[in-house]
């Protein structure tokens, strides 16, 4: 038995699981870890999860390690060469792990090399270090046996578990002082060096035996581990293919090597120096699978053709050149790895460009000598060729909006180096490319020495490390968008390699030439690209020290049309009126019309004015003004639209709180506002505890405030004044109030009454909630045109039949949707074969519209209907229009948001505030009377997201930064691109994705949390949180439903949840959105499953999945744990109803 009581303590440098598998050991054993010396992530978790110190190997190690006294220093998978200073420094010694048998096969990558060597045994070895690589003396070592089928993946497990036991029993032994150290035999010694090399690259040479061929394949299998050696390849003429699996077959070879003997679906047979074998799986050269057929078709490969063996130069030169490189592949690798991908404005982006062999088209530039010549005298330094890819690049980088991307290139002296080798090596690298756009063009300089790449890599590197495997996904080895290749002459240019564009330059740099696929830019898209350039280029000669940032993109001409003639929407805007005046010129034009209809109650414009004009007075007396902010909580009625009035006319801005809120939302809202009256029912009156003191209940407070004038008040409000504050999510965990005023809201009303006229009288259906914004354009728009509004009741907006049914009972000609909503209606009309006969006109805003296949099948049936597409964030309202024209199967997939609205302006900009060309994405900012005040008491988010107007004569004009990324048209109209933040929009309610993470870190059992939308089923959005919880204690799905519940409004409550040990970084350590992983709904029902027990159960059970999208729903699933949200839940009700002829 060992004796324990003499403990020691030591450090451990290493990376993987092995070191952590061994200080497992020692800390069981009672010995001491002083620190850790790691830059493996794991380890440096575990370290963290131990409390025990921990550096990097590159952080003052020698710092680190004298602290204090310690008897040990264990080196496990460590790659880093310890200087003699540092193995002195432990009271005992410093002990290496060598996975070999000592004195053999020490060095690097040893298993593969016995393999290769057909050993028959193998070994693992702890040992002193000493100033020699692997040749201290030997303190433990096991022996191996190599199995007939073994493989690097499988030997490397064998040593890993013989590493674990020898070192416990290592340990064992130095604790007690019973170890022995046996001195190495170095005349046996063998070494294999971390930069040796396949033979040939890895060729298969078929004058080699089948069992070397056979070793071969083994030795390179290193599972989904990282390879650093290399792929067995087979060539067939000049293109190489990767060997995956092979088998040694029976039968003695007849023919000369090589020879292929038999074909069969699943195999080729071909001969060697010994015996036939058969070649099961071939990869492309980038790891893309390939059947036996496919090899078979395309070279028209038969019985009796010969794979050719490379000639003795040929294998001389691929092994000298691979050995000019091999020391830089730890270099591609990383870059590889952190790829940074340049989008080109102009692209399109679908999916089935990937399905098809790409077509090319070309385009010459003409770049005038006199450009080229004066670059040169002003910098003699610049080569012409390298001026010209240089101006280019920087082109991309302003077109693109990012300065730090990666483009491909492909450079003469390169091509020349590759001749006969452009199979195995890459003729395209990455070239990182990082601009300073404060920096002038000629600063550059030094961005842009193109010679200093490492030269480049073996093609099959992206199928050996696990880091980029996604890019050998992509199914193709060109991984760059654009491309920049240097050539002698333009018809030098061997064509495509797979890029969406390439630039061609001629090497005196005075041609240059746009070779592009035309399934991804058109013809158009390069003549405007090529326009720009030149601009550019001239821009960098006539300002040669002006920041990049400022440099021109736009001709004189193209600026006025973007800045000037599509912004030319001035019209006489309503400075001398306010809302409720023009409701007041309407009642007065036709007074007996129905102003509102709700249920079976039904008011005239008449009577409308007069019961707002009582409550108006009512809140005169209670100090109501200009500015001062007035609350209304309410359910749908007709209360709801007599209170906005009558706060309105009484000069006061309403503040909506829907009564659906959780509490402290509610009381977070009404305390920020600090409501001087609070509108209610008194029925609300519980959920509104804390203002108890000011609230007004109309229904019970209507018979007193019946009693006062009837008549319009004089009212002093202006256009500057607030008419509503709408609260709208905030990124930092609670709601921000956007404060709109009189004359923004005028001037859409005004504009939407010329522009989209609807006819007198005609029924608008009520939608949205009045905390909506949307709510003020349904309301207000159809009482300026005399029109009806139609309330519907809360139960009945949830439900896409009813809705439907009362737009058809009640001959509704106007509607107002978010997209969601509109896809609803549509999918159920469809369905039940209705067709709303009376409708005119749909209007759609707050979120993206997409003309799906539900949606133009109905409006194709609705032939009188015409469909808008607005676009506004809250702190500006509508600001665009785009009106759907012609037949429904000319729409696209994605409409427009169109132009701007009377007298409004709107700037789509680069983050230097620079305007973009035409198909350049940028954020859309808008100018004009439309703008919001602000935000409520949040002066500096004020000031951030309202600017000067740069472009703009008028005094104290602003613009309003949207974050919304768009880009113009060819016609000028905009195109809506997305969102530049977490901001995003579902089912028409905007929401900040912060606002979720913020809420989800103050649970206490959260450690890290991060929100994303999902749209893993199309047209099916729904928010999934990722979480990551504290090690003490985890947080349950149902805890964090329960606590976001009592913190959030039902449409912000995330609709899965998934739980994570850590999130997804980036390379530059930010959480990779792209990584999470969709949930695993069929695994959590799969667990919790109960099937229908009744008929009954099984008609509901079968609802639930079609209306989720699922397989399968046990009768005891939650409907919103699996997806499910309010506007689902109004299909599920419907269908319901449907199957068993209930009301519910």
């Amino acid at each position: 038995m060992a004796n324990h009581q003499n403990k020691f303590n030591c450090f451990i440098i290493g990376e993987g699981t092995l070191p952590i598998q061994c200080a497992e050991i020692l800390i069981n054993q009672g010995h001491v870890i002083y620190g850790i010396i790691s830059a493996d992530a794991s380890i440096i978790n575990w370290a963290e999860g131990k409390n025990i110190p921990y550096i990097k190997p590159t952080d003052h190690l020698g710092e680190f390690l004298s602290q204090q006294p310690f008897d040990y220093l264990f080196s496990i998978v460590n790659r880093y060469v310890l200087p003699q200073e540092i193995l002195e420094l432990p009271r005992q010694f410093a002990i290496n792990y060598h996975d070999a048998p000592l004195p053999r096969y020490a060095g690097v990558n040893v298993t593969s090399w016995a393999l290769m060597n057909q050993e028959k045994t193998h070994g693992v070895t702890w040992h002193i270090m000493a100033a020699m690589v692997d040749a201290g003396d030997i303190l433990k070592q096991v022996i191996i046996d190599i199995a007939d089928d073994e493989t690097a993946l499988t030997l490397n497990g064998k040593c890993y578990e013989s590493a674990i036991n020898a070192f416990a029993q290592l340990v064992d032994e130095l604790s007690s002082g019973t170890f022995v150290a046996t001195k190495v035999n170095l005349n046996e010694r063998t070494y294999f060096s971390r930069f040796k090399r396949l033979r040939a690259g890895g060729i298969i040479s078929w004058k080699r035996c089948a069992y070397e061929l056979d070793a071969l394949i083994r030795a390179l299998d290193f599972g989904f581990y990282p390879n650093p050696l290399g792929r067995p390849k087979l060539a067939i003429d000049s293109n190489l293919f990767i060997v995956s699996k092979l088998e040694v077959q029976g039968n003695l070879s007849n023919y000369p090597p090589g020879t292929i003997t038999n074909i069969e679906p699943t195999y080729i047979k071909v001969s060697t120096a010994s015996y036939d074998i058969a070649l099961r799986q071939v990869l492309a050269i980038n790891g893309q699978a390939l059947s036996i057929s496919y090899l078979v078709e395309k070279f028209g490969l038969q019985v009796g053709y010969q794979f050719c063996d490379l000639e003795p130069n040929q294998v001389k030169q691929i092994e000298k050149f691979d050995q000019s490189i091999v020391k830089h592949e730890a270099f591609w690798v990383e870059r590889l790895g952190t790829l940074e991908s340049i989008t080109i404005p102009e692209a399109k982006q679908t999916a089935s460009l990937h399905l098809k062999e790409p077509q090319y088209a070309s385009a010459r530039m003409f770049v005038p000598d006199e450009v080229i010549t004066l670059w040169s005298q002003r910098h003699p330094q610049w080569h012409r060729s390298d001026f010209l890819a240089a101006a280019f690049i920087t082109y991309l980088a302003r077109i693109g909006g990012s300065g730090c991307f990666d483009i491909g290139f492909k450079d003469i002296e390169l091509q020349r180096q590759l001749v006969g080798l452009e199979s195995l090596f890459a003729s395209v690298v990455p070239y990182r490319v990082n601009i300073d756009y404060e920096q002038s063009f000629a600063a550059l300089k030094k961005q842009f020495e193109f010679t200093q790449l490492p030269l480049t890599y073996v093609r099959d590197v992206v199928t050996r490390y696990p880091s980029l495997r996604s890019l050998s996904d992509r199914g193709s080895e060109q991984f760059f968008p654009v491309v920049v290749e240097r050539v002698e002459t333009l018809e030098d240019y061997q064509g495509p390699l797979g890029s969406d564009l390439t630039f061609i330059i001629s090497s005196d740099g005075k041609k240059c030439c746009w070779f592009y696929n035309t399934d991804v830019l058109d013809d158009d898209s390069i003549a405007r690209m090529q326009e720009q350039f030149t601009v550019f280029l001239q821009g960098i000669l006539t300002e040669p020290d002006q920041c990049i940032a400022y440099l021109p993109l736009l001709s004189e001409q193209q600026r006025r049309e973007i800045l000037l003639e599509w912004n030319d929407t001035q019209v006489d805007d309503p400075q001398d009126k306010c809302i409720h005046q023009l409701f007041e010129s309407q009642v007065e034009r036709t007074p007996d019309a129905v102003a509102v209809v709700f249920e079976n109650q039904q008011l005239t414009y008449s009577q409308l004015n007069c019961q707002a004009n009582q409550l108006a007075h009512y809140l005169r007396s209670h100090g109501v003004g200009a500015d001062v902010l007035v609350g209304i909580c309410v359910e749908r009625s007709l209360e709801m639209v007599v209170g906005l009035l009558g706060i309105l006319k009484a000069g006061g801005a309403y503040v909506p709180i829907d009564p659906e809120y959780p509490q402290e939302r509610l009381t977070f809202m009404l305390e920020d506002a600090q409501v001087s009256v609070l509108l209610s029912q008194q029925k609300l009156v519980e959920k509104l505890q804390t203002h108890q003191e000011n609230i007004v209940c109309l229904d019970t407070a209507w018979q007193l405030i019946s009693q006062l004038s009837p008549e319009n008040l004089i009212s002093e409000v202006q256009g500057h004044n607030l008419a509503y504050v709408i609260y709208t999510s905030g990124s930092t965990g609670v709601p921000k109030g956007v404060a709109m005023n009189q004359l923004a809201l005028c001037n859409l009303l005004l504009w939407q009454r010329q522009n989209v006229t609807i006819s007198s009288g005609a029924k608008t259906l009520q939608f949205a909630p009045i905390s909506f914004d949307v709510s003020f354009q349904e309301i207000f728009s159809t009482w300026c045109s005399g029109g009806t509004l139609l309330l519907i009741g809360e139960q009945l907006r949830r439900e896409p039949l009813a809705v439907l049914g009362l737009l058809q009972e009640q001959a509704v000609e106007r509607l107002f949707l978010p997209f969601v909503g509109l896809q609803q209606l549509a999918e159920v009309a469809i369905e039940r074969e209705l067709v709303i006969s009376n409708l005119r006109q749909i209007i759609t805003a707050g979120e993206q519209l997409q003309i799906t296949p539900a949606i133009s099948q109905w409006l194709s049936q609705l032939t009188d209907c015409t469909l808008h597409n607005h676009y506004g964030p809250s702190e500006s309202h509508v600001v665009t229009s785009f009106t759907l024209t012609n037949s429904v199967e000319t729409w696209p997939l994605l409409p427009p948001i169109g132009r701007p609205i009377a007298n409004t302006q709107l700037y789509i900009l680069d983050g230097n505030l620079q305007p973009v060309p035409v198909g350049v994405p940028g954020e859309l900012h808008i100018g004009g009377v439309g703008l919001a005040r602000g935000y409520l008491n949040r002066p500096e988010l004020t000031q951030e997201k309202f600017i000067a107007n740069p472009f703009s004569t008028y005094p104290n004009s602003r613009l309003y930064k949207t974050g919304d990324l768009a880009r113009y048209l060819p016609d000028g109209n905009i195109e809506y691109l997305g969102r530049s933040d977490n901001q995003v929009k579902i089912r028409g309610f905007r929401i900040e994705l912060g606002e979720i993470e913020t809420v989800l870190s103050q649970y206490p059992h959260v450690q890290a949390s991060c929100v994303i939308v999902r749209e893993d089923i199309p047209g099916n959005k729904r928010l999934v949180a990722y979480i990551v919880p504290q090690k003490e204690q985890r947080a349950t799905v149902s805890e964090l439903r329960s606590f976001l519940t009592q913190k959030l409004p039902e449409y912000m409550g995330p609709q899965a949840f998934v739980i994570l040990d850590s999130l997804p970084l980036t390379p530059n350590g930010k959480v990779d959105r792209r990584a999470l992983p969709i949930p695993d709904l069929h695994a959590e029902l799969t667990d919790q499953y109960v099937a229908p027990r009744t008929p009954t159960e099984e008609i509901l059970s079968l609802i639930w999945a079609q209306v989720l999208k699922l397989e399968q729903v046990g009768i005891h699933d939650n409907f919103f744990t699996f997806g499910g949200h309010s506007l689902l839940a109004t299909q599920l009700v419907s269908r319901i109803r449907t199957s068993f002829k209930v009301e519910l």
